[in-house]
């Protein structure tokens, strides 16, 4: 799977522009705010319906203009797919898949499945524990036809629940503690598997970037003790749920740990280890999504090259090289980017002012 053509207008800095890629290699190079990572963020706009680096829509879309829209033409086997996403600085959104007009992001999310590799993806080690459920979660999208029913249906039964408790209502609780039981075993179970999965395949790539990675692992926590059943846990926490106003065990309450070392890693990397630890998670994500839904995702990587030294650095870009999937990758310079992809496979582009070029030898 990958990209062939891009269209996109109205985003931030960047001015108009119709791009055709090359199914491997994508790399981009110009001075720092010559909009080279908004091209990046053109792209996971599209498949995720977010900046990765703002929460808000406005920052991302052109001051002189009202909405931006980014079109695409993404070949799958032997599928041909087009993606649109216009957001207006309203807050509206419009969203089509092969010309059909869809009311969610999951539809475009399943034909474009990407992988973000940038320094603040930091937070995936260090920030707070959803970040690390959305980073199992949005593996498992792709691999699990079922989860993100499964996922719907525990978020509405909790939201119901809470609601409830807030209201003082408890007399019709059991019903949402049964879908929330038997949702969340699944889900639960679920997220266990595809630690497990994504934990071998991590610990294996992160010792082979560094030696002092050895042992690194990643163990999940569910939400509840685990000496009991989820609905036994959600029946004992039945009377501090109701004073509190809010559901307290469950999958939603759940944790991934990175653990070296029998610690959190959290507190023992140093910023070069955990900018490795970093890689090799995404690096993890991509093999897993290459292996189990037996396409490889589109690779997001944000000017990494500086952020690492030179053997690291290409490890890295070799290991993303060796998935087959499709790379897009920014530098300050040019030949930084020849000089760490592994082969010739690629296509160059300069970023000047907002202006993407491909570059011709």
């Amino acid at each position: 799977m990958h990209i062939e053509s891009l269209a996109l207008s109205g985003l931030r800095n960047l001015a108009a522009a119709r791009l055709s890629f090359h199914s491997a290699g994508n790399l981009f190079y110009g001075v720092n705010g010559s909009g080279k990572t908004s091209l990046l963020e053109a792209i996971h706009l599209l498949a995720v319906g977010r900046s990765f680096r703002s929460h808000l829509v406005r920052p991302v879309i052109s001051h002189a203009e009202n909405k931006c829209l980014v079109q695409a033409r993404v070949l799958s086997g032997a599928s041909r797919h087009s993606l649109g996403v216009e957001r207006q600085k309203a807050g509206g959104a419009l969203l089509r898949v092969n010309g059909e007009t869809v009311s969610s992001y999951a539809p475009v999310a399943a034909v474009l499945p990407i992988v973000l590799l940038d320094t603040q993806s930091l937070d995936l080690i260090h920030g707070g524990p959803e970040t690390r459920r959305k980073y199992v979660d949005a593996t498992l999208f792709h691999v699990e036809q079922n989860f993100l029913g499964v996922w719907r249906r525990y978020v509405r039964a909790l939201k119901q629940r809470n609601a409830g408790l807030r209201r003082g209502i408890i007399d019709s609780d059991g019903v949402w503690l049964d879908e929330l039981a038997r949702a969340g075993d699944v889900l639960a179970e679920s997220r266990a598997s595809m630690v497990a999965q994504l934990g071998s395949r991590f610990g294996e790539i992160a010792a082979g970037l560094s030696p002092s990675l050895e042992g690194v692992e990643l163990q999940v926590r569910r939400g509840w003790d685990s000496s009991m059943s989820l609905r036994e846990a959600l029946e004992k926490s039945v009377p501090s749920d109701r004073d509190r106003g809010f559901t307290q065990v469950g999958p939603h309450r759940a944790d991934i740990r990175i653990r070296l070392g029998g610690r959190a890693a959290s507190d023992n990397l140093s910023r070069g280890q955990s900018k490795l630890v970093l890689s090799a998670l995404k690096l993890a994500q991509g093999k897993v999504l290459t292996e189990l839904a037996a396409t490889p995702p589109v690779c997001l990587v944000d000017d990494i090259v500086a952020e690492l030294d030179q053997s690291h650095a290409e490890r890295v870009c070799g290991l993303l090289a060796d998935q087959g999937g499709q790379v897009f990758m920014t530098a300050v310079e040019q030949q930084s980017l020849r000089r760490f992809w592994p082969n010739e496979m690629f296509k160059m582009f300069h970023v000047e002012h907002g202006f993407i070029q491909a570059v011709t030898d």
